[in-house]
């Protein structure tokens, strides 16, 4: 569930800062790709979830989500986007 949570707060907040649903859905969906690989891949090795496992996916998708935001925003101010 917090994952679900993560994504539609960080969608939202993007929507309200740049009120362009393409650039938001940009910075958001290599995040939410990562992010699910991690647990598919958890799944099929068979590796439990754990409150380490949660950490690991919760940094992933914030450094992530920041990154994103930086070099769209650079590209967008460059004119490249």
């Amino acid at each position: 569930g917090f994952c679900v949570f993560g994504v539609a707060g960080n969608l939202a907040l993007l929507l309200f800062l740049y009120r362009d649903p393409r650039f938001a859905a940009a910075m958001l969906v290599p995040v939410v790709l990562v992010v699910t690989a991690l647990f598919a891949l958890m799944a099929v090795a068979g590796i439990a979830i754990d409150p380490v496992n949660l950490v690991v996916a919760s940094l992933l998708f914030g450094i992530g989500v920041d990154y994103g935001v930086y070099v769209g925003t650079r590209a967008r101010d460059c004119g490249s986007a």
